[in-house]
């Protein structure tokens, strides 16, 4: 690598890809929103916002959306296992990401999340230093994506994959920081076809 992209220091991106969609119907990463799959939505916030590795963490049997992934040029990691809860994905996705020594933060953004917005996550992954958790507030509630600094995020993997990511961040101790953002789409998890 050229010099100067050694010392860049780089924000990474874990999509959460791995989820069954039992509810909506089928995987929600290739449901879709104004007529492109959830997946491009996240993917498009993530390179548009400054992340310069996105990583889809996808189940062990869902091909179409490993290809999709490769499609929009993400690298994949698959999840064996993900009936093991959302935590477990993250942590196969942070081992992946943090293979790049630089990377100083991870967004970590579940896949049904599609409106939220690249210049929110610009700002969340702007915000997150080493040893700090960021989560969105958007009038005054808390949502996705989350961004771990580099630091919080080995110490996340050390721990069972059966928890939460909330249960795992409280129990490595790392500064939770609150940033508020005019972007409703934090708060709009698409669980079933019918939401709007």
């Amino acid at each position: 690598a050229a010099r100067g992209e050694r010392h860049r220091i780089l924000k990474a991106a874990v999509i959460l890809a791995a989820g069954a969609g039992k509810r909506y119907g089928g995987p929600k990463a290739l449901a879709e929103l104004d007529g492109r799959p959830f997946l491009e939505h996240v993917a498009g916030a993530c390179v548009g916002g400054g992340c310069t590795r996105p990583v889809a963490v996808v189940a062990h049997d869902a091909r179409e959306v490993a290809a999709l992934a490769l499609r929009l040029g993400l690298d994949t990691v698959v999840n064996a296992d993900p009936e093991r809860g959302m935590f477990s994905s993250v942590q196969m996705g942070l081992v992946s990401v943090l293979q790049e020594t630089r990377v100083d933060a991870v967004v970590v953004f579940p896949v049904d999340h599609p409106r939220v917005l690249a210049a929110t996550v610009r700002t969340l992954a702007s915000r997150c230093g080493r040893e700090d958790w960021i989560v969105p507030l958007s009038r005054g509630r808390p949502g996705h994506p989350v961004v771990v600094g580099a630091g919080v995020a080995r110490r996340l993997l050390a721990l069972p994959p059966t928890q939460s990511l909330r249960e795992a961040l409280a129990e490595v101790r790392a500064t939770r920081r609150e940033v508020p953002v005019s972007d409703p789409g934090v708060l709009r998890n698409i669980n079933v076809p019918e939401q709007p």
